[in-house]
């Protein structure tokens, strides 16, 4: 029976002890919860300059960069195939909204408008 009860309170104190440690994360989070990062300038602009010049960050000779733009490039790990190759890849957001505006069938409206011009004076 001795050996059960020891069995048990190691559980429990085990058991007690993840649960405070989970609980001081979530007071963290809590404290924390509707603050912006201090840092969220720093990162748009990084981002921003990383949207404006991806080729930049591929011939580069630094691997890390080449890494972090195919994660940033693409949603998930290039598909494979034997027979086919290379499948089609997912892009990103990012790089599929800026596709769609270099590509898509959208137009500046001309300066004279939509509606035929109407003579001066009415």
């Amino acid at each position: 029976m001795a050996a059960h009860t020891a069995i048990l309170v190691t559980s429990y104190e085990r058991q007690i002890k993840l649960l405070e440690e989970q609980r001081i994360m979530l007071e963290d989070k809590i404290k924390n919860c509707g603050r912006v990062d201090d840092n969220f300038e720093e990162l748009a602009r990084t981002t921003f300059q990383f949207l404006a010049n991806p080729h930049k960050y591929r011939i580069s000779g630094d691997l890390i960069g080449k890494r972090r733009l195919l994660k940033a490039t693409f949603t998930h790990p290039l598909a494979y195939n034997r027979n086919r190759k290379y499948r089609t890849a997912a892009i990103s957001l990012p790089f599929s909204v800026l596709r769609e505006f270099l590509e898509g069938d959208s137009e500046v409206v001309p300066l004279a408008g939509l509606e035929p011009a109407c003579p001066e004076g009415q």
